[in-house]
């Protein structure tokens, strides 16, 4: 097979009934452009079929991968989806994104612009997203948001947004450094690409989600995100985030992932 011109990568835990339609998405994408794309499914313990849906799933200018990991965490499947990306573009993308697959084309324009990093933006139109979103998923993006200009000084409207794409320099410079496998790993990437004075532009999308099965719990899960602001904070006094060499050339297949145990993690492709 010719070598693909972006991954994407996709996170995954229990999204058998999700991940159909944004395969779908993306394969019409890929054909649409006549070009060779490959879908990393990260599976974060999933128990239900979504590894069964993904083995099952066949796009003639589409590869599917599949990495099995042990239930750790959305920055964590994501984490180890993009250390073995192969294209020259890495799509973060959510599962639940089937209508909104077109719109990573605006962020790969951003990324032409001279972007390091394209993040999505979903408040372009404040309408849409009350529209789209129920209102305890807009109240907390905002105070989420507004929480990371006053601890880590982001100044991004969305900094959550499930749509990003990112050069494939920029993610080997950015993705061993990253440590959080949490809801907060979107922040502690940007924190971290901004502190290695990378381009991180954000991009006004249109984005629909599908929360009937989103596993996000707003009172816990946004506890334990608020505080992984702090834990970002503290890695950074810690030098967690200085670079781990000083090779300009250096590709994500140069950089070994963080040792995962052989019963938390392996690979298979289908």
């Amino acid at each position: 097979m010719p070598p693909c011109r972006c991954s994407f990568v996709i996170p995954a835990y229990n999204e058998a009934r999700r991940l159909p339609g944004t395969l779908a998405a993306i394969a019409k994408l890929a054909a649409s452009r006549r070009i060779r794309c490959e879908i990393i499914i990260a599976d974060d313990g999933s128990t239900d079929s979504t590894v069964d849906v993904a083995r099952r799933f066949h796009a003639r200018y589409c590869r599917v991968r599949i990495l099995h990991l042990s239930h750790r965490g959305k920055g964590f499947a994501i984490r180890h989806g993009v250390y073995i990306a192969r294209g020259e573009i890495i799509i973060l993308c959510d599962a639940d994104l089937h209508e909104s697959v077109n719109e990573v084309l605006y962020l790969e324009a951003a990324l032409r612009r001279g972007a390091d990093i394209a993040i999505g933006s979903r408040w372009s139109n404040r309408l849409d997203g009350l529209r789209n979103r129920p209102l305890y998923r807009s109240v907390f993006s905002r105070l989420f948001n507004l929480l990371t200009t006053c601890i880590l000084r982001l100044r991004f409207r969305d900094t959550q947004c499930g749509l990003k794409a990112l050069s494939r320099s920029a993610a080997a410079q950015v993705f061993p450094l990253l440590r959080l496998n949490g809801w907060g790993y979107d922040t502690e990437l940007i924190h971290v690409a901004l502190s290695r004075d990378l381009r991180v532009e954000e991009v006004d999308l249109r984005l629909v989600h599908d929360y009937r099965d989103s596993h996000f719990r707003p009172l816990a899960d946004g506890w334990f995100t608020f505080l992984e602001l702090f834990k970002i904070r503290w890695n950074d006094f810690q030098g967690v985030y200085e670079p781990l060499n000083t090779e300009p050339t250096a590709t994500l297949d140069s950089v070994a992932s963080p040792a995962v145990p052989a019963s938390n993690a392996h690979k298979n492709v289908a």
